[in-house]
């Protein structure tokens, strides 16, 4: 049934009610009130004292001095109630009370004050009653301004005081008090009219505020907003992450912090586009969003392209939060359904715990970062909590950090060589070089562990051009048929500075071109494939080859192997782990063999360590391997002693030496 439309009557009493406005018009009307209506207050009151104590030799107390009395301590404290309202806090229920108390207040003051004024006209000559119309008229004057906020009141005010003034005064038989009769109701029909448009001008402004508040928070709402997944983005992250720091800090309480990245986006980003990998993110997205109702205090974010982290408010321990961190992962590991096809991927998760007496917000981030990226390197679609342990690892990582932007690395890294050998000739074909550090702060450090601290704080190139340097001019001593492999990681590749300083680099030596061969993983064409291979096709035009290293254990090679410049292959050494023991890594090497062969490109197999090993190669046809079964990297006294033993590159003379 349709709601029927509200008449005149039901109009008028809602204005007069003020129920026909919003908060914000009511808490605005408030605002004003709250500094206007004390000042009303207090002139109101000085005129009345003014007024009484002129009529106190010629009225009695009851009428002079007593109502004063009681009418200032009820002023006093209405003035103290108004100055410490706060409009803000107040609900429409609460500001609609206050308004209609003014309205009510208005008609008894108007009544009380009229009343008041007229029982004291009786006393007094001629000027003393002029004194109370003029008072009554100027008085009324100030009040209608000051409830100007709230035009009900002061229309009231003037319907009570106005009108009984005027009726009063009009019929009376002096003519001054006639004519001020006829005055007040000109001035205050002016008034009126005046007090109407500032009214509506004063609700064009706070209707002009509110949608101004709107927008910012519209506009706030998009800032902190990511519009893929609608989840806060990275700016809300870190202001929300400060802030409940800080207030962590003051309650004493724990908050946990969660670091988020989805194992095997990229490939199927790179595979199927991005519009794929957009609706892939938003499903993500929801799931999350879904994760959060379930775990209360805990609130999602979208910090980068595959990147998301979290915070749990609540106070939660360690095994809290691993819950938290294993149900985003099984979460994540359901298939997704994207365009009727089924999408498979992972998340690694890294928490870390705030403390209030140790940390910043920044601090509990790089020790989820850290968690995370431990995750990452040991146990894919894990969740790992930053512990002692970790915390240990970290302050090792950053001395590394450290010490690889000391300015003596040049002289601490130094290369080693291991020996690649073409098992149908018994012969050292190549040697692949090898970056070993002796620092002078921290002793050596493994390959393992600062490898991957280069990379992350960029220091890789630097260490990358000391082997590529060092390495070169090693080979000026070898035997013209023994070649280098170099190594290059996926920064290096995509860093087109680094590539034309080595490009310049072996155009400038001695070395012919045709000697040196770069290995790169396939984690280099993981993000502008294009460009990478544009870098090495422009080596193969100089006459090197290019190896994809670690073959078997990315996710891209299959399908851009045809596409890319190379010249070889290396099968990862974890095939050849246990191959007398596993059928499937037999099954797999012949497979990878029999790929390399087809595509006419050599093949290396790496990590040989057993003889057994190497038959079971030989039975598969394997002609190059590498591994600790013929020598662990050697340095270049060693190798050249090796060398000038064996002019002809034998590779029996390693087997004796290992």
């Amino acid at each position: 049934m349709a709601q029927a439309k509200p008449n005149t009557i039901q109009k008028l009493k809602s204005w007069f009610l003020a129920g026909d406005k919003d908060l914000a018009m009511l808490r605005a009307q408030l605002t004003v009130l709250s500094g206007q209506l004390p000042m009303m207050y207090g002139i109101l009151l000085i005129s009345s004292w003014a007024l009484a104590i002129t009529h106190m030799s010629i009225a009695p107390d009851w009428l002079t001095l007593y109502p004063l009395v009681i009418a200032t301590v009820i002023v006093v404290f209405r003035s103290i109630d108004w100055l410490r309202l706060d409009p803000a806090s107040l609900s429409k229920k609460q500001a609609i009370s206050r308004v209609q108390a003014v309205i009510r207040l208005s008609v008894i003051i108007s009544v009380a004050f009229t009343t008041w004024s007229l029982m004291l006209f009786e006393y007094g000559d001629v000027l003393d009653k002029a004194h109370v119309s003029f008072y009554m008229a100027v008085t009324v004057i100030s009040c209608i301004f000051c409830l100007g906020s709230v035009p009900q009141a002061a229309l009231i005010v003037s319907i009570v005081v106005n009108g009984t003034f005027v009726g009063f005064f009009l019929f009376s038989d002096t003519v001054f008090f006639r004519a001020a009769a006829v005055n007040v109701t000109l001035v205050c029909t002016g008034m009126l009219f005046v007090m109407r448009q500032s009214y509506r001008h004063f609700c064009h402004m706070v209707e002009e505020e509110v949608r101004s508040k709107q927008l910012i928070e519209v506009n706030k709402r998009l800032a902190n907003r990511d519009s893929l997944t609608d989840l806060a983005n990275r700016r809300a992250f870190y202001n929300a992450l400060e802030r409940q720091c800080m207030e962590a800090c003051q309650s004493r309480n724990s908050i946990a912090v969660g670091a988020i990245d989805l194992d095997g986006f990229k490939p199927i980003n790179d595979m199927y586009g991005h519009m794929v990998g957009d609706l892939l993110l938003k499903q993500v997205g929801l799931r999350l969003q879904t994760l959060a109702s379930q775990f209360p205090g805990t609130d999602f974010f979208r910090v980068g392209g595959d990147e998301f982290s979290f915070i749990v408010s609540e106070p939660c321990s360690d095994g809290d939060s691993h819950l938290i961190g294993e149900q985003i992962c099984a979460v994540m590991q359901r298939p997704f359904d994207i365009d009727n096809s089924e999408v498979a991927i992972s998340a690694t998760v890294g928490i870390a715990h705030f403390d209030p007496d140790m940390d910043s917000f920044q601090d509990v981030i790089e020790k989820a970062d850290f968690a995370l990226y431990q995750g990452k390197r040991n146990e894919r679609g894990t969740c790992t909590i930053f512990s002692e342990y970790l915390h240990c690892q970290q302050r090792r990582t950053t001395q590394i950090q450290h010490a690889l932007k000391s300015e003596g690395l040049s002289d601490e890294i130094t290369p080693v060589f291991q020996p690649i050998v073409d098992i149908v000739h018994d012969r050292i074909i190549a040697v692949e070089a090898l970056a070993r550090w002796n620092s002078v702060s921290l002793g050596n450090v493994m390959p393992s562990e600062f490898i991957p601290v280069a990379e992350t704080s960029g220091c890789v190139a630097d260490i990358t051009k000391i082997v590529v340097e060092k390495s070169l001019a090693a080979a000026r001593d070898w035997p013209s048929a023994l070649q280098l492999s170099v190594n290059l990681s996926a920064k290096d590749v995509s860093d087109e500075d680094l590539l034309m300083w080595i490009y310049q680099r072996i155009v400038r030596s001695d070395i012919a071109p045709q000697r040196i061969n770069l290995e790169v993983t396939e984690t280099a064409f993981g993000t502008d494939s294009s460009k990478v291979e544009e870098h090495l096709r422009l080596f193969r035009h100089l006459g090197c080859g290019v190896s994809l290293d670690d073959f078997g254990v990315g996710h891209s090679s299959l399908s851009r192997l045809h596409h890319l410049p190379l010249t070889k292959i290396k099968i990862d050494k974890s095939f050849v782990s246990n191959l007398n023991r596993e059928a499937r890594n037999f099954t797999i090497v012949k497979s990878l063999l029999n790929l390399a062969r087809d595509i006419e490109l050599d093949c290396i197999v790496e990590g040989v360590e057993t003889e057994q090993e190497l038959k079971l190669l030989r039975e598969l046809q394997v002609n190059m391997v590498q591994g600790f079964y013929y020598s662990k990297p050697l340095s270049q006294e060693h190798l050249i002693e090796l060398l000038s033993q064996n002019g002809d590159l034998s590779a029996g003379s390693l087997r004796q030496s290992a």
